[in-house]
């Protein structure tokens, strides 16, 4: 189920995803925003992006509206389950706001 913030944060990230990676002092490439449903674990991503860098890596963000005690475990399984699904080594960054 949407939280109340979802639409508009995936949105920012889907439309300024170079300014994302800048933020997070990530290295530039192209990018392409893939799937981020990983529903074999009735888990979905906020947002994951594929970055054609040198060495090409997953940008993977998550912007939380508030602090919950199982954020870590959570997000590190959404890193290891996007980083098997794609073959590359995955960056996970958790905006609290």
């Amino acid at each position: 189920m949407p939280k109340q913030y979802d639409s508009t944060t995936k949105y920012l990230i889907e439309e300024y995803t170079q300014d994302w990676l800048r933020l997070l002092k990530l290295p530039l490439g192209d990018i392409s925003i893939i799937d981020s449903d990983l529903s074999t674990f009735a888990r979905t991503a906020d947002k994951i992006l594929r970055v054609e860098a040198q060495p090409p890596y997953i940008a993977h963000i998550e912007l939380q509206a508030s602090y919950k005690p199982d954020m870590a475990e959570r997000f590190m399984v959404y890193n290891v389950l996007a980083g098997q699904r794609t073959g590359l080594p995955v960056c996970t960054t958790i905006f609290l706001l």
